[in-house]
């Protein structure tokens, strides 16, 4: 470790070299050994004025961030440019290269702080407890005085809302006991393997290659949580590199992350991440997006001070003189959904202009199979493109867990939450992967976190990436194409029975909307008799839309399967 004389230095590990009245600030050699490599430094505004311990800017590497605080006051004069371009810098020599010049304002300030020969005493200390810590804790003596007690962990919990008494839990279960309760709730579960599934509304009943799950369940896969050290990480690191490749050609986008814990938080972190990048806070969401992102959309917005105005539907479809009236200065993002949550493909290019000669972003959610066929959101002037993963090779699972894809534009990158893994170059000239950015998560930056999600769902990431792998281009177009004819059959059959009706006009691709003259819970619990899982009510979020019935149909449906469900919906 390296103790420059003629320095003062801080106990958060900055130092200060004075020239001329001004403060020179960078972090010591002690800070970037425990950092490890740096990839992105946030510097300060010039003009600003700092007070000792103010924030004066941020410093992430590869496995953590640290704030860097101001060891005096004054007023900032300069910032190195330099290390905003090339980060690493900080890596070769952290004394020669700087972040910033204060202005001081007051001499004595720099009393409070150390010289070498202190702040080496104080490394050392620093060193001796925190091994002293991690030593008792090994032996298992958690009352040494340089331990927290666990009531420290509970500290930031107010004591009024603390539970006060024992959980009320059922008694314990012997092994056999349990593996029989656990048969029996899992027999009342009702399979697509044994039923015919019609029910889409944001879960597809997708044929999965067998190929995906054998790889997906290789253990070393499934035991692997977050891949900090490259060196031993290579495989997942490359996984996640496929996917977001994968993700960018699909969506016409230039950087994608993985990844978001489903569709609806990918959605509502998009969002966030639009105020972020435009400074406004407002969002305009079309009421043709899928019920659950707005519904997440709304508990994310709901203390930040951002608001949420819901554009209304024409026929179905987004009502581009609504929107023309609702966008304001303060609109950050408009969100719409390709194919809608009614299952009809919209022109997003002809709202594309508007939105952007506002100043506002575009976020697109979209079905990733059908961009097989359909323009990518990228092309059709999207900032932001979304969706729900789970048709990429992840089964119904009754729920979950999906996975949530986000890919935007190159310049909102650094905004984005979760992990973005990249390919480099090791020093003997070989291919490798790294975590490029990850560090700006809520387990590292806390309250400070640029997203509250702190893992990225790999696993279905890594299933999804096999899919896509397995598929090919021609083989996910062949998917899209035999999606889309099945569901044009079905609609006719569903059409000539009688029993139904159009509900909106326009195209679509492998969900439609249907109008039923008589009750749809009775028709959908007639059909779950003769094992056919129907349509989705969709009076459940749309109360005008009484009698509406949202159907899907996947590849998996075979001309039999729709023709039985034809006949039997048709006859009740």
């Amino acid at each position: 470790m390296k103790v420059p004389e003629g320095l003062y230095y801080s106990k958060e590990h900055e130092w200060v070299r004075v020239v001329d009245g001004r403060a020179f600030i960078g972090i010591t050699d002690y800070a970037q050994e425990s950092l490890g490599e740096i990839v992105f430094v946030e510097l300060p505004e010039v003009g600003s004025m700092l007070d000792a311990g103010d924030v004066l800017g941020v410093v992430e590497s590869v496995k953590a961030a640290s704030d860097v605080y101001a060891p005096i006051a004054g007023k900032v004069v300069e910032v190195n440019e330099a290390l905003a371009d090339d980060p690493a810098l900080l890596n070769n020599d952290p004394y020669e290269n700087w972040l910033a010049v204060l202005e001081i304002t007051d001499d004595s300030m720099l009393e409070d702080l150390m010289d070498a020969s202190g702040y080496e005493a104080f490394c050392a200390e620093v060193f001796f407890f925190s091994s002293r810590r991690r030593h008792t804790r090994l032996q298992g003596d958690w009352s040494s005085d340089v331990c927290s007690s666990d009531l420290e962990l509970f500290a930031d919990i107010p004591g009024s809302i603390r539970l006060k008494r024992e959980l009320d839990l059922p008694e314990a279960l012997s092994e056999m006991e349990l593996v029989r309760h656990l048969k029996e709730l899992a027999g009342r579960n009702i399979s697509t393997d044994e039923y015919t599934c019609f029910l889409g509304a944001g879960a597809y009943d997708h044929y999965i290659p067998s190929v995906v799950q054998h790889l997906v369940r290789r253990q070393e896969f499934y035991t692997a949580y977050t891949p900090y050290q490259p060196e031993i990480s290579q495989g997942t690191l490359q996984a996640i590199f496929e996917y977001q490749t994968m993700i960018c050609s699909l969506t016409g986008m230039d950087v994608s992350n993985a990844s978001m814990y489903d569709g609806a938080t990918a959605v509502a972190e998009s969002a966030a991440m639009a105020c972020r990048a435009t400074g406004r806070a407002g969002v305009i969401v079309a009421r043709t997006v899928h019920p659950q992102s707005r519904e997440v959309l709304k508990t994310y917005f709901r203390y930040t001070g951002r608001s949420i105005t819901e554009w209304g539907h024409k026929d179905g479809r987004l009502d581009p003189g609504e929107l023309e009236r609702l966008l304001s200065d303060d609109t950050a993002a408009v969100i719409v959904q390709n194919p809608n949550f009614f299952g009809l493909i919209e022109d997003i290019g002809g709202i594309s202009d508007m939105v952007h000669n506002n100043g506002s972003l575009l976020i697109v959610s979209c079905n990733p199979i059908s961009l097989a066929l359909l323009k990518p959101p990228g092309d059709l002037g999207a900032d932001i493109a979304v969706g729900e993963g789970q048709p990429l090779g992840n089964p119904l699972s009754f729920g979950g867990p999906y996975l949530g894809f986000m890919a935007a534009k190159e310049k909102f990158m650094r905004k984005m939450p979760g992990r973005i893994a990249g390919e480099t170059r090791d020093r003997q000239g070989r291919r490798g992967y790294v975590l490029t950015i990850q560090t700006r998560e809520q387990h590292i930056r806390r309250e400070k976190a640029t997203s509250n999600i702190c893992s990225n769902h790999a696993l279905n990431a890594l299933a999804a990436a096999v899919y896509l792998s397995a598929l090919g281009k021609n083989g996910l177009k062949k998917v899209a194409e035999l999606c889309c004819r099945k569901a044009r059959y079905a609609y006719d059959g569903l059409l000539k029975t009688g029993a139904f009706s159009p509900a909106f006009p326009g195209p679509f691709f492998n969900e439609f909307t249907v109008r039923y003259h008589r009750d749809i819970d009775m028709l959908n619990d007639s059909l779950l008799e003769h094992r056919i899982i129907g349509g989705y009510p969709l009076e459940r979020d749309y109360p005008e839309l009484k009698g509406a019935w949202l159907v899907a149909v996947t590849e998996k449906r075979t001309r039999q399967e729709i023709d039985n469900f034809v006949e039997r919906a048709g006859s009740l």
